[in-house]
């Protein structure tokens, strides 16, 4: 039996899991070779009431980063201990474009969007009685839910401009993303081995290119051919780890 149990929502059709932030766990627990488990998480336990979290030998741990650390920081795995300085740097500051910038714009396709809510409702709908909400109760927790996320969309800023303009903005954040992935001769983000940065863009433009929500970001990879080409690597590495 696995000692570390990674806690999410539970994929759904071709995603991962439905946060990219438990997807990058994934990602990063197979490409570092650590055996684990997978349970749906309760938010009840869950460190600031938000998934992922894990439980190592009954430590209850959340946040992705600080779940990263604490892997580290254990001994158990560390794929960035290579980096250079300047490697470092640029994996805080691309994890930054993934995590505070891009996945608001994937969620605001998600949850605002009605494309999107279509065919992203009922599976959150789903993930919310797979982590103990009683059926009869999900309809409501639903709404409450998306109501509080449509809220934060807001506050963030993402929320208050309109979908032409957060799908040019994701646009630019790819184009980046390519010029980037193109300074190193791969087939990794920085060359030869895997680093944490390879879990985290991986898991963010999963969520971007899953035809299981219908939103306008499915086409952004395939006009970017280093980017795809990474991604392929990545992505067949990944689920060939977990299988």
């Amino acid at each position: 039996m696995a000692s570390l149990v990674l806690h999410g929502f539970g994929g759904d059709g071709a995603l991962t899991d439905l946060s990219p932030f438990v997807t990058k766990l994934h990602a990063y627990l197979r490409l570092a070779g650590v055996e684990y488990a997978f349970r749906p998480g309760d938010m009840r336990v869950a460190p600031r009431g938000k998934l992922p979290y894990i439980d190592h030998d009954g430590a209850i741990i959340g946040d992705s980063e600080r779940i990263i650390e604490h892997l580290r920081e254990r001994g158990i795995a560390d794929l960035d201990r290579d980096l250079d300085p300047g490697q470092r740097a640029d994996r805080t500051a691309i994890a930054s474009m993934c995590e505070l910038e891009l996945y608001f714009i994937l969620a605001c396709f998600r949850w605002r969007e009605p494309r999107g809510w279509a065919s992203y409702g009922p599976k959150i709908q789903a993930a919310l009685r797979r982590v103990g909400i009683p059926r009869p109760a999900t309809g409501v927790v639903l709404r409450i839910v998306r109501r509080g996320n449509l809220k934060q969309h807001e506050a963030q800023g993402v929320g208050r401009r309109p979908p032409e303009e957060n799908l040019a903005r994701a646009g630019q954040l790819f184009d980046a993303f390519e010029d980037f992935v193109g300074r190193h001769p791969g087939p990794w983000w920085f060359g030869e081995q895997p680093s944490s940065l390879d879990a985290i863009v991986w898991a963010f433009i999963d969520g971007t290119t899953t035809k299981e929500v219908d939103t306008p970001l499915h086409g952004l990879l395939d006009s970017r051919a280093q980017l795809k080409t990474w991604f392929e690597h990545v992505d067949a590495k990944v689920r060939a780890a977990g299988s």
